[in-house]
């Protein structure tokens, strides 16, 4: 699998045109190539990507017959599409990183082309703006056979990109003014927030139950660890064992975080990275996954039934490298990918969404979760947080499914899913009450305000502002 991997993504097409070697290299959305050219007698290698084949092959003469930096008449009948590769090629790649300009070129083969088929730069106008901002900010895309509306970051991302394209066209005279002040951008503070409840919750531990995922989201459900502190978690971080688990008192010392740092913050804070993890072959990112120390250790407390399944989460782990299809790495880590490495908060995120997308589930929020967890509710006369009435009450243990979970890697599962409200619920949801919050005597407020002058003087100080 590996060698396959290697010699389709890596290793492309070599052919010898012109003295230039020029490599092809073929993936998923672009077609990238990297060629060496002359540049005042020194030799520079050079990377280009292609969003559409056409392009690749007028590029590949061009570099033939050594017209590297060939200029393109543009005017008001030039097809847009052609207009942004012009500005990929002649702009982009010359001022962006090259990962920012692969970015750009993945970025609009796969959102912004649609956008501008059969469309001549005359054709844009303000409508055709304001058209394209509501848009984007309901662009979908595909879970599967699902679909969901882009994340915030996108449309944001998607924006900056528009944002450099017309800046470059108004430039160039080609606008009397900047298109983009005609783009609307959607208000995020009117979006519906969709709050946790016990049913969305049971559902998805059921859906997930046995992957990674689903011990995960216990960790993250059951204590006051936060996601990058759960995923530096090693196992010797963890006081699990029977003495503990007897007595009540399992705990996690948290003395460090795992996240993408860049690489000169790294070189400035050596003392204090643990672990470094190398990237991908030819990555050329700016960032590396580090784990790191953090100033304060702390102990958090770790219900009974989450140490359970941890404990036999460790022995499925300890299988891994038996089935690895790479050359396994040993980290210790309670949380790794199939070859040991460390996973990332993107990838566990990546694995929540496509099981809320393909199972269609209310859009909540994995972060929103702690919060759920930590609401107060009134269950028997006893006040309790939800995460304990949860392990005491409605807690199911599915830590037999996590052997054949781990083989399928964090797939979600979509059959034999236990009907909300049977099987397992021992209690019935109508009898647990919220807290009423201490009511503010507004009377008793004012009369304190009018007797203190100098109080007074202040807020009318600042309802003047």
């Amino acid at each position: 699998m590996y060698e396959y991997l290697k010699n389709h993504l890596i290793t492309g097409l070599i052919n010898k045109l012109g003295g230039t070697n020029v490599e092809i290299t073929k993936r998923k959305y672009i077609t990238t190539i990297t060629y060496d050219k002359i540049c005042n007698g020194v030799k520079k290698s050079c990377r280009e990507s292609f969003f559409d084949k056409k392009y690749v092959d007028i590029r590949v003469n061009e570099i033939n017959n050594c017209e590297y930096d060939k200029e393109y008449k543009i005017n008001q009948d030039t097809l847009f599409l052609d207009f942004i590769d012009i500005y990929l090629k002649k702009v982009s790649m010359k001022i962006d990183p090259y990962k920012k300009y692969e970015f750009y070129v993945s970025l609009t083969r796969r959102y912004i082309m649609d956008y501008f088929e059969d469309i001549y730069i005359k054709d844009i106008t303000s409508t055709f703006i304001e058209n394209l901002s509501i848009q984007v900010n309901n662009q979908v895309s595909k879970y599967g056979n699902k679909e969901k509306v882009i994340s915030k970051t996108l449309k944001n991302d998607i924006k900056f990109f528009f944002n450099k394209l017309f800046k470059y066209a108004t430039d160039m005279n080609l606008y009397d003014v900047n298109p983009m002040q005609y783009y609307k951008v959607q208000n995020s503070s009117a979006r519906y927030l969709v709050e946790w409840d016990f049913d969305t919750l049971n559902t998805i531990f059921e859906l997930c139950k046995g992957t990674r995922l689903h011990m995960f989201l216990h960790c993250f459900f059951g204590t006051d660890l936060k996601m990058n502190e759960i995923l530096a978690l090693k196992w010797n971080d963890l006081y699990i064992g029977h003495k503990n688990i007897k007595k009540n008192n399992c705990y996690a010392v948290v003395n460090k975080k795992i996240k993408r740092k860049k690489i000169s913050y790294i070189n400035e804070h050596r003392e204090n990275i643990i672990k470094q993890f190398d990237p991908k072959i030819n990555d050329e990112g700016s960032t590396r996954l580090v784990i790191y120390k953090i100033e304060n250790s702390k102990k958090i407390h770790i219900p009974i039934n989450v140490a359970k399944m941890l404990i036999k989460w460790k022995k499925v782990e300890g299988r891994k490298y038996q089935i690895s299809y790479e050359e396994y790495e040993n980290n210790d880590l309670v949380f790794s990918l199939l070859n040991g490495k460390a996973c990332e908060d993107r990838i566990i995120n990546k694995e929540f969404d496509k099981l809320k997308y393909e199972n269609n589930l209310p859009d909540v929020k994995m972060s929103r979760l702690e919060f759920f967890s930590k609401e107060r509710i009134i269950y028997k006369e006893e006040v309790m947080t939800i995460r304990d009435f949860y392990y005491r009450t409605l807690f199911y243990d599915y830590s037999e499914y996590f052997e054949i979970g781990y083989i399928k890697s964090g797939l979600s599962y979509n059959n034999n899913i236990i009907p909300i409200g049977t099987n397992y619920r021992s209690v019935n949801l109508k009898d647990i009450n919220v807290p009423k919050k201490k009511e503010i005597d507004l009377s008793k407020m004012i009369s304190l305000i009018k007797n203190n002058s100098s109080l007074s003087n202040e807020l009318t100080s600042i309802l003047k502002e």
